[in-house]
């Protein structure tokens, strides 16, 4: 089966917020610029995958604000200067380990060095910073455009998404059918696409997994209160005093820590 194109994923992702996660729709920022995209290469010294700059020129990232869209535990899909400062970061962190990773070959350094130059960070993670996300390969070679996974702390690896027209692809079909992505469930309620681990959270009644009206259980209640985002922050940046800071400490790498 063909896998459908960055575009296609998009516009059924799209059309389904439109639907039911107004607010969420709202905030994907407009398409990033070409001339953006390729000052953005030329800055990191790489030539962005396909898939990523078609991602890009449909929607530059996401408003990092209440409601936003993530892709679960990976965070929002970064824009173009998202991408620059966050692969910028890991790259100074990963020279402290470079040396000890100087006998991995060129594939392997793909996928089990703590961060190559030619690896980018493409979404913000849980903590909506540079700590921990998806990654894909620049490189020319058999890994090109491959997703990966990156937490803070860890050894990157693979994922079985062979590039990120794949990840949207599957991210669509979970929205349309409320069926878990990486995990965890994308309902909508109250405009805003949200994520629940176990279906026990009432969903929008327009999504597509509501049931028909029943009454709700003071523990439900309660349980709604606490999921919900707080409505008095209305934006959220990687700054935020209440979020996880990356750490500068020397990571481990499969060499130095087997």
């Amino acid at each position: 089966m063909t896998p459908l194109t960055v575009e296609q994923s998009w516009a059924r992702i799209e059309t389904w917020l439109a639907q039911h996660a107004a607010v969420s729709h709202g905030l994907l920022r407009p398409p990033a610029l070409p001339g953006d995209i390729a000052a953005a290469e030329l800055r990191l010294g790489v030539t962005f995958p396909p898939d990523l700059r078609e991602s890009l020129l449909r929607h530059d990232g996401v408003q990092l604000q209440d409601g936003t869209l993530t892709l679960g535990y990976y965070g929002p899909l970064s824009g173009v200067e998202d991408i620059i400062r966050s692969t910028g970061f890991l790259r100074d962190v990963g020279e402290d380990v470079a040396e000890h990773e100087a006998d991995l070959d060129e594939e392997d350094r793909d996928q089990y060095a703590y961060w190559p130059h030619e690896r980018l960070l493409i979404t913000l993670g849980i903590g909506w910073q540079s700590s921990d996300g998806l990654f894909l390969v620049s490189r020319p070679g058999r890994h090109h455009g491959r997703v990966g996974r990156y937490f803070d702390e860890d050894i990157p690896s693979f994922t079985p998404w062979p590039g990120l027209r794949h990840v949207l692809a599957d991210f669509a079909t979970a929205l349309e059918n409320a069926t878990p992505f990486n995990g965890r469930t994308p309902l909508a309620f109250e405009g805003r696409r949200i994520w629940d681990d176990d279906k026990t959270i009432i969903s929008h009644p327009l999504s597509p997994s509501a049931s028909p009206p029943r009454p709700r259980s003071r523990w439900c209640r309660l349980r709604l209160s606490r999921s919900r985002p707080s409505r008095s922050t209305t934006s959220r940046t990687p700054s935020s005093p209440s979020e996880p800071r990356p750490s500068r400490h020397r990571p481990c790498s499969r060499t130095s820590c087997s």
